[in-house]
């Protein structure tokens, strides 16, 4: 699954310099081709260069730019609201002393800190926060294995910093709100998280292990579909199950069937993925196209239009070229000689 690997830190910071690359460095290359559309581009071009007076003189497309800053900070704003909401009630909370919880923490991670929250407020495991990481998980019973189970898959989490990568890729989105891909790229984004843990927690498990493992992540999507107690933390953080069953069934086949990935080689494959898209991005560029009005062209007897109709390149024995019609020859250099055969002027030898 390609969205695997374009979603980790990794993957979407190579995103990020993509866009940003493509967006500072407007560059043609020998290889890029020109595709132009008259009837669909000059009208394009006619309408975002066309002159408006709103209190005072404004091209169409710098309106569409000041939309464009403008909805990218309501929703920046936004974000960075919920996110200093969801912060703010959840570093008032202590950590749990619920021994299940604790011993389950010290053997996940080998005996380091880390956070267990237990609380109401959470309807489902989930995790968050960039540098103080903590677990959050509902505030209800669990057994020994339950809890060793959700919290390890919790720790992947933090582990592959699937929260900093969610806050990147809602990042941006809002700053390209108005693109429709950014939000293919976030539409499967924690499934594609979900799944990934999975592979990771279960490449060991023989198939009862596996078992266990289906069992508690079935109850707890079961005991998930409850409401919400509290919308604070929804959107920003890490949760363990999605809203639709067909992405539980889609996790249980691939844990069942036992489905292992190199990580190198997806880490790879995101560089790969990127550059490609970069290198296709340069090899073309939208243009438009317009004849020179005739009206503007000071014409005399001594004028004629240049085409591949009535011109031909003629190649001299001693390596010079010369433009020939059966008006005389007209002396060229050897890049235009390029250009006029890229224009479709057809090159004779001299004998």
């Amino acid at each position: 699954m390609v969205l695997l690997d374009l979603c980790s830190v990794q993957g979407v910071i190579v995103l990020y310099l993509f866009c940003l690359i493509r967006m500072l460095v407007p560059i043609e290359f020998s290889w890029t081709k020109a595709v132009s559309a008259p009837g669909l581009y000059n009208k394009i071009y006619g309408v975002i260069s066309y002159k408006t007076e709103i209190g005072m003189e404004l091209v169409v497309w710098q309106i569409l730019v000041l939309v464009w800053v403008l909805g990218a900070v309501i929703l920046l704003l936004r974000l960075m609201g919920q996110y200093r909401k969801a912060a703010r009630y959840f570093c008032r909370l202590k950590p749990t002393d619920n021994v299940l919880a604790v011993n389950a923490a010290k053997k996940v991670t080998g005996g380091k800190k880390l956070d267990i929250i237990q609380t109401p407020a959470v309807r489902t495991p989930c995790c968050m926060g960039v540098f103080r990481k903590r677990v959050l998980i509902p505030e209800k019973p669990y057994s020994e294995k339950e809890m060793y189970y959700i919290i390890f898959h919790e720790y992947l989490h933090l582990q592959n910093n699937d929260f900093l990568t969610k806050m990147l890729v809602l990042t941006l989105c809002a700053v390209y709100w108005w693109n429709p891909f950014v939000y293919l790229l976030k539409k499967d984004l924690s499934q594609s998280m979900e799944i990934r843990c999975d592979s990771m927690l279960t490449q060991k498990m023989d198939r009862q292990e596996r078992a266990d493992y289906l069992a508690v992540m079935l109850k707890e999507w079961k005991s998930s579909q409850g409401v919400m107690q509290e919308e604070g933390h929804k959107g920003v953080a890490v949760e363990l199950f999605g809203d639709g069953s067909e992405k539980l069934i889609e996790r249980f086949s691939l844990i069942a069937d036992g489905q292992r990935r190199p990580v190198k080689r997806g880490k790879l494959s995101a560089w790969v993925i990127a550059a490609g898209l970069l290198v296709l991005s340069y090899s073309f560029v939208l243009q438009t196209k317009y004849e020179v009005p005739k009206t503007e062209i000071e014409m005399d007897r001594d004028t004629y239009e240049v085409v591949n109709e009535n011109f031909y390149i003629y190649k001299k024995r001693d390596g010079s070229c010369v433009l020939r019609s059966r008006n005389g020859d007209i002396p060229i250099g050897e890049e235009s000689v390029k250009l006029l055969i890229q224009d479709g002027f057809k090159i004779v030898e001299g004998e």
